[in-house]
């Protein structure tokens, strides 16, 4: 995900991309976006988990395509 947010993939992008390597419903546009506000917050550490529970869809990125 740092590589498609650097690369100024936007959201849905990126889930596609993931998704067509992964497997349908690796990942979805929230969980994409979430990554990209922690990303635009400078925020690299990798901490969170992919899956962890919690609504993302109300938080904006100048990336997401919402």
């Amino acid at each position: 995900m740092l590589c498609a947010w650097k690369s100024d993939h936007k959201a849905a992008t990126a889930a596609g991309n993931i998704n067509a390597a992964f497997g349908d419903g690796s990942v979805n546009k929230c969980t994409i976006r979430r990554w990209y506000a922690k990303f635009e917050s400078n925020d690299e550490s990798h901490k969170c988990r992919l899956g962890q529970a919690g609504d993302c869809c109300g938080q904006r990125s100048p990336k997401s395509d919402s």
